[in-house]
């Protein structure tokens, strides 16, 4: 009788035991929240490393744009940079 009453409350135990092992929904949640917000804290500067990465290239864009433009001013004769290069891309001069 002994025996029984031993092995009956030993499987009780570990039966416990099992429904305690587990996760519970709260704890769950509190884990998936800490680690949502460790991935937006190692996220983030990768977003903000893009954006300068894009702004640089719009700059460079730029840069080689102007040089161009200067390049092509420099080859045009002296007598003919303001009939060409005034916006109106007129042939007379007198104006």
């Amino acid at each position: 009788m002994v025996w029984e009453e031993l092995t009956m409350t030993t499987k009780a135990s570990t039966a416990d035991r099992r429904a305690r092992a587990g996760f519970s929904l709260a704890e769950a949640t509190v884990a998936l929240v800490i680690l949502g917000m460790a991935a937006a804290g190692v996220l983030l500067p990768f977003a903000g490393g893009a954006s300068v990465q894009a702004e640089g290239l719009r700059r460079t864009l730029s840069a080689r744009l102007a040089n161009d433009l200067i390049e092509r001013i420099v080859a045009t004769p002296y007598d003919q940079i303001i009939p060409t290069w005034d916006g109106r891309r007129s042939s007379n001069t007198s104006n």
